[in-house]
Formats: C-alpha cells, structure tokens, sequence
C-alpha cells in the first residue's frame, strides 16, 4: 500500500482488502496501481481495517506484534482464537494471499507469529500447530464483512 499523502498528513486511516471468486478487465498502470471489475454477487467478503504509515507504505496498525517480521502470518481471529485448544492454524505469509483463507462472519484480522509451520501443497497457506504458537493479536477496529 503505497503511501498517498497531502501536507504530510496520511490520507487512509482504514484500507479495506477484497475477495472475489471472479473478477474482469485488471487494468494496471505503471506498475503501481490496478482495478479489477467485479460482479457483486462474486464477492466472498470484504476486509476493513486500521492503518499507520510506516516509510512509504501503510501497514495494518498492530500494538505487539510487527507485521513485516519473517515469522508472522497473516489469519482470521475464528481460527487463531481456537488455536490453543483445537486445530492447527491456517494462515498467509502476506496479506496479498488472504484470498486463500475463508473467514467467518464478523471475524477480525489477526496476526500468528509461529516458530514452526508447514506449507500446504501449492504454497499458498501454511497449517500452524497450537504449540507452535509463539504469538497472536487481533487487529483492532478491523472487521470482515462475509457475503
């Protein structure tokens, strides 16, 4: 997320992140920005949350844990809340991938640092047992929408 600022007062307190089933027409311009056309009824869900500037970039704003380190992943709170006691986390390396999770309604985004994961068979999630858990937080003030 590239930094869009006027007076150097951050334009976005909130980014939203959207998942589609189908989407049409991508349309990218010097390498820095794109749209996509996308039916409504191929949303899956909507992602809204909080941000801060960090360098050229906005970053989801966490109070813990750093979004950026290597061994964070990105996931839905429904799976990382049921971590201690149940399955094994699924989770993204980057939040580019959050397409890849299905998130229940009203779920927030949370942040899995894991000392160990396994990669599942495309690489596109990784499964994170519940004692390999090192570190959670849920983002605050952010919400998924579910269609």
């Amino acid at each position: 997320m590239e930094v869009m600022q006027r007076n150097g007062v951050p334009d976005f307190p909130y980014a939203q992140a959207i998942a589609v089933s189908k989407a049409e027409g991508y349309g990218f311009r010097d390498g820095d920005s794109g749209s996509v056309f996308a039916y409504s009824d191929a949303v899956r869900w909507i992602l809204c949350f909080p941000v801060v500037q960090w360098d050229e970039k906005y970053v989801p704003e966490t109070n813990a844990i750093k979004p950026d380190d290597d061994d964070v992943f990105w996931s839905f709170s429904s799976a990382a809340k049921a971590a201690p006691d149940g399955p094994s986390v699924r989770a993204v390396p980057h939040m580019d991938n959050l397409s890849f999770l299905s998130p229940q309604p009203g779920d927030s985004l949370a942040l899995v640092r894991a000392s160990k994961w396994r990669w599942d068979k495309r690489r596109h999630t990784v499964s994170i047992r519940p004692q390999d858990i090192s570190g959670m937080e849920i983002v605050l003030d952010s919400e998924v929408r579910t269609f």
